[in-house]
């Protein structure tokens, strides 16, 4: 008796299969929360441009519109991701991946707006909360692209050539990282940081809430007051600007952030998600040690004075034992040295020596960008009689440094460094 009721329901539910759509997907449907890591409007996040986006019509990619966004569906995978141009009238399928990442783009019609919604669901059939994607977007002849790239331009003239005065000219009063705290990590990073060079692109712009909003795409290089060495990175990120007597008025910034380096975690108020952001932007700490850092460290602050070092040295004097004097380096100060008793490495002959608890290893002639020291096999000299060799170097405390050899001349020999304080093995 109890088969047949089992297989009526069953039947029943077969019946009714049209009404119910994708209903069936709830059975051993999961509890976690389905929704969105990001969401954007071309490089915009939906979450800045508070419900409603004004665009002008020259800001668009060859005249397409992208919703673009990453779902998150806990433990299930993604079923399909849907959006909605008419306020969830009728919707259209989005391309997905597996990760979740999705794409929907359109070439509008300028004259109408849209109404959109954004529905995720997993392959247990929960779905989002479609009033959180929610987004009206219309489009303007207004050139707002000008009028923030001025303000832009400014900021970037003022922040190559150092001036902070200059450049708090087109601050909002009340930007939302504090103006006081900008002001300063301005003037620290001026301290750290000489030759400054930014070059960016308007990505995207658009006008909401009576704030225009722009995503940037920037390239810098810049060089290290203390050290010397060179950083570029490469990423997008976002500006807020108010409506000023001046113009458009710098409001807010996210990580990466292009200024206020040394006070990120304070200055910056969310983090740019792109696949087009480097692993590692430039970051100081509050000592005004320059270095690289993911966005996750930065924006918790947990970018510390654990910065990796690098830059070249020569040793050239030599001595036979016993004696006191040779040229040497030492990776914990940074620091080139001429007492074999301040040395860490140094030179005897053609001979490199680990010295005060470190150790050596020649790994030949590897890649010295990206390459993984090893963590055992050290020994307490090598030779150092080939230019292109790179050789490992552990530390007593468990850190790691790495040299490669890369030039001779005569006794002298020419190195170029990187050094992990942090104990890491890994040089980018």
């Amino acid at each position: 008796m109890k088969t047949k009721i089992v297989l009526l329901v069953i039947g029943f539910l077969f019946i009714l299969a049209p009404s119910l759509e994708a209903k069936w997907w709830i059975f051993g449907g999961s509890e976690e929360e389905v929704g969105f890591d990001y969401l954007y409007v071309n490089s915009l996040s939906f979450d800045d441009v508070d419900k409603e986006a004004v665009l002008p019509k020259e800001s668009l990619d060859k005249g397409y519109l992208h919703i673009r966004g990453k779902a998150r569906t806990g433990k299930n995978g993604v079923g399909a991701i849907t959006v909605s141009l008419d306020g969830g009238k009728t919707w259209g399928k989005a391309k997905f991946e597996k990760d979740g990442g999705f794409d929907f783009s359109f070439e509008p019609n300028f004259t109408q707006f849209y109404d959109v919604y954004v529905k995720v669901i997993d392959t247990a059939g929960k779905s989002n909360e479609i009033d959180n994607s929610h987004i009206k977007i219309s489009f303007t002849d207004t050139d707002y692209r000008s009028l923030i790239a001025e303000t832009l331009n400014k900021l970037k003239g003022y922040y190559e050539r150092e001036d902070d005065s200059g450049f708090m000219q087109y601050v909002d009063r009340n930007f939302e990282g504090d103006d006081m705290t900008l002001e300063r990590a301005l003037r620290k990073d001026f301290s750290a940081l000489e030759t400054i060079r930014i070059d960016f692109t308007l990505s995207s712009v658009a006008f909401s809430n009576n704030h225009y909003y722009a995503s940037v795409l920037f390239n810098r290089t810049v060089t290290a007051s203390s050290t010397g060495t060179t950083y570029s990175d490469r990423g997008i990120t976002e500006f807020t600007f108010s409506v000023g007597e001046k113009g458009a008025m710098l409001l807010s910034m996210k990580n990466p952030l292009i200024f206020g380096l040394t006070y990120a975690a304070d200055v910056a108020t969310g983090t740019v998600a792109s696949s087009q952001n480097n692993s590692q932007f430039l970051s100081i700490n509050d000592s005004g040690t320059v270095g690289e850092s993911s966005l996750s460290d930065i924006m918790n602050d947990t970018a510390s004075n654990d910065y990796m070092t690098s830059g070249t040295f020569y040793l050239e004097n030599s001595c036979t034992p016993p004696c006191n004097n040779a040229d040497g380096f030492n990776f914990t100060n940074d620091e080139k040295t001429f007492l074999i008793s301040d040395s860490e490495i140094y030179k005897e002959m053609n001979l490199l020596w680990g010295n005060n608890g470190a150790q050596v290893q020649n790994m030949g002639a590897v890649a010295f960008n990206g390459v993984t020291v090893p963590e055992t096999g050290y020994n307490s000299n090598v030779n150092i009689s080939t230019i292109g060799d790179v050789i490992a170097v552990k530390l007593p405390n468990n850190t790691y440094g790495v040299i490669k050899i890369t030039n001779i001349a005569g006794a002298r020999v020419y190195f170029d460094y990187k050094y992990n304080p942090n104990g890491s093995r890994i040089f980018p």
